[in-house]
């Protein structure tokens, strides 16, 4: 409970922090880090994305979302540190009757136990995962909690990087026929040498399963090109992207996803370890 009331008070004390962190880092080396989940600086991904069907795009079914994913590492000692991943959801949805539904379809939290240390140039987090009764519409999820665990790892050379965070959650109250869902957000990037970058952007599968024991998969596969930029001090990262769903059971699913990313890049507003 400390470090998530730390994380949200970190977050509410972001525009006030210093950017001398990021300042020194080259334009390379900051887009690599916005791209590693298991970075040290505080990375506040922001989503817009449009998704709509494959059979008849724009036509039926379209899905606006805005998502909040902030990436907020906290050192806790010399050799460990917490790696935060809350994120909100905004969705506003077609139906196949034609209605649009709009409003907050989750909010869930991520906290990774992960060594400060990256040897060969790997990472990893494992910890707690909780999904909120935050969802103001059924019909754009089913209002109940989740708990489970979820981790993080990442691989980054000087122009290349992989890494994918992974959630799994068991519902335990509430409506709905979901009794639990699995995804991992993957992603894999190659780096040129002034702050641009190429890859498969950052898609999720997902699988989920009702009390009955059935399951359904959703499988997308993405494309991206990115740059960072710099507002003044703010390094910023602004990310176009498009997904494909490669493979889905669920038939009212959009099957292409075309998603804008906006990244500001922030140092942690906690200078040294938080327990020494």
């Amino acid at each position: 409970m400390k470090i998530a009331l730390a994380g949200i008070v970190a977050l509410l004390l972001v525009p006030f922090a210093p950017a001398h962190a990021q300042s020194q880092m080259s334009d390379t080396a900051l887009a690599r880090a916005t791209s590693d989940p298991t970075t040290d600086l505080w990375v506040l991904y922001t989503d817009a994305e449009l998704s709509t069907t494959a059979r008849r795009p724009f036509a039926e079914a379209n899905r606006f979302t805005l998502e909040f994913q902030p990436t907020l590492p906290v050192t806790l000692t010399q050799n460990w540190r917490v790696l935060n991943f809350p994120e909100l959801v905004l969705d506003s949805e077609g139906t196949p009757g034609g209605t649009q539904i709009t409003g907050i379809e989750s909010f869930s939290y991520l906290a990774a136990l992960s060594p400060v240390s990256r040897g060969l140039g790997f990472a990893w987090g494992v910890g707690p995962y909780v999904s909120l009764p935050a969802s103001t519409d059924s019909r754009l999820a089913a209002s109940q909690w989740q708990f489970g665990g979820g981790g993080v790892i990442g691989w980054r050379a000087p122009t290349f990087l992989t890494a994918a965070i992974i959630k799994s959650g068991w519902t335990t109250s509430g409506p709905g026929e979901q009794a639990g869902a699995l995804q991992v957000q993957y992603t894999a990037q190659y780096f040129f040498g002034n702050g641009s970058q190429v890859g498969i952007g950052r898609p999720v599968i997902e699988y989920s399963w009702n009390h009955r024991g059935e399951g359904a998969w959703t499988i997308p596969v993405g494309l991206d090109i990115a740059r960072v930029f710099h507002l003044g001090p703010l390094p910023v990262k602004v990310m176009l992207e498009y997904d494909f769903t490669a493979l889905n059971e669920n038939r009212w699913e959009p099957a292409h996803t075309f998603r804008v990313t906006i990244t500001p890049v922030l140092p942690s507003p906690f200078h040294g370890p938080l327990l020494e």
